[in-house]
């Protein structure tokens, strides 16, 4: 009799366990799934928000020096090239008439404008990179994404000298570690191992 209840309780304790490795793989399933919805509503979010006039404010303030890029942090006038007119135009809506001269002067209007638009984008993206970071959403879909926004060989870092005026890596954190784990990336990619930092 306690031969067929020690086998009885080994039969149990295998079904008990087996039971336990079947619900743990179920939620990691899930959690993997929930991870990949999260990542498509982040993306489909994006794109249905996304703008002209983010994109050509994006381009536009990529192109800026670093006192450029603190004077438009801080809203006040700077100028800038006069080839840049379109751009301008497409990232305010408006028609800015061209100054005389090689430059174009942005009153502080013009610069608030500008700024407005700019920290709504990087806000926008912060949020999905957030997730991102944090693992709420598919870091693969995520990075498929948003990885064009890194482009070394054009110096583009997702607006890297507007988030160094606005404080930095305490301003934009996970735009900041995205930036820095797909510059890791593209590097290890070109070369087929890991880039030594210099």
């Amino acid at each position: 009799m306690s031969i067929t209840t020690d086998w009885l309780s080994a039969i149990a304790n295998v079904v008990v366990a087996g039971s336990i490795i079947i619900v743990l793989k179920q939620l990691k399933s899930d959690h993997e799934r929930s991870r990949r919805e999260r990542a498509i509503e982040l993306i489909g979010s994006w794109a249905r928000n996304m703008k002209q006039g983010s994109t050509a404010a994006r381009k536009l303030v990529e192109t800026f020096s670093m006192e450029q890029a603190k004077s438009l942090f801080r809203q006040e006038p700077f100028d800038i090239e006069s080839k840049c007119l379109n751009l301008l135009n497409a990232a305010l809506e408006g028609d800015i008439d061209k100054g005389v001269g090689e430059k174009i002067s942005l009153n502080e209007s013009i610069s608030s404008e500008l700024r407005w638009v700019v920290v709504s984008y990087l806000d926008n993206l912060e949020a999905i990179l957030a997730a991102w970071r944090h693992n709420v959403a598919d870091k693969n879909m995520i990075e498929e994404q948003f990885s064009y926004l890194v482009s070394q060989a054009d110096g583009h870092y997702i607006l890297e000298q507007f988030r160094k005026a606005a404080g930095g890596i305490d301003s934009y954190p996970a735009i900041d570690e995205f930036v820095k784990h797909i510059k890791k990336s593209k590097d290890t990619n070109i070369t087929g191992k890991q880039k030594i930092a210099s």
